[in-house]
C-alpha cells in the first residue's frame, strides 16, 4: 500500500490532502520443468483493494468563509495472471521473461463531505462507483553467474502506463 498526506493549508488542498492506496493479492501458482533447460510459470490472482482520497473544499464561491472537506472511501475487487519463462544456457548464464496482465479493480463505496448546513444540499453524502485497471508489464532479464556466490543481473521493465490517463469517479 501507499499512503500520502497533505497539509491542510498547502496550495493544492483543493484537489487532494490525502490519498490512500492498499491491496492485497491472492494467487495459486504452478510451474513446469519443460526441459534440462527450460521452465516455465503461471500464476492466478485475485486482488481486493481499498482507496481513501481527502480533499478541502473552497467555500468562497458560495458566500461562506473558511473551507469544508470531502473524504472518498472505496474497496474492490479485480483479477490477473502471470506468466513467467526461464531458459539457462550452461552452468553461468540464464535469460528469463515475467509477463502480467491488466487488472481492472471495480470499486464501490462511500462519499463524505463536512460542509457548513445551508450548504448540505449541494454536497450530498452518498455512494461513489470508480474502476483502476493496473497495466500490464512485462519484464526480460539475463543473469551472469561469475563465481558460486556472485552473479549481475540486467532487467528491462515495460509498463502500459498509458492505461492510467483519467480517472472518473461516478457520484
Amino acid at each position: 500500500g501507499n499512503r500520502i498526506d497533505y497539509p491542510r493549508s498547502w496550495e493544492g488542498r483543493f484537489l487532494v490532502t490525502s490519498s490512500e492506496f492498499k491491496q492485497i493479492n491472492f494467487a495459486v501458482s504452478a510451474g513446469a520443468r519443460i526441459s534440462d533447460q527450460t521452465s516455465v510459470g503461471l500464476s492466478v490472482g485475485v486482488a481486493r483493494s481499498t482507496i481513501e482520497l481527502g480533499n478541502q473544499i473552497d467555500l468562497a464561491p458560495f458566500t461562506f468563509p473558511g473551507e469544508g472537506s470531502a473524504r472518498l472511501t472505496a474497496d474492490g475487487y479485480g483479477a490477473y495472471g502471470i506468466l513467467g519463462v526461464h531458459h539457462v544456457f550452461g552452468p553461468r548464464f540464464g535469460i528469463g521473461a515475467v509477463y502480467t496482465t491488466p487488472m481492472k479493480i471495480s470499486y464501490d463505496g462511500q462519499a463524505t463531505y463536512s460542509v457548513p448546513a445551508p450548504l448540505s444540499p449541494l454536497f450530498p453524502n452518498g455512494g461513489v462507483d470508480t474502476s483502476l485497471t493496473v497495466p500490464q508489464s512485462a519484464v526480460v532479464g539475463a543473469a551472469w553467474r561469475f563465481t558460486p556466490d556472485w552473479a549481475v543481473e540486467v532487467d528491462v521493465q515495460w509498463v502500459d502506463w498509458d492505461e492510467l490517463e483519467e480517472q472518473k469517479i461516478e457520484f
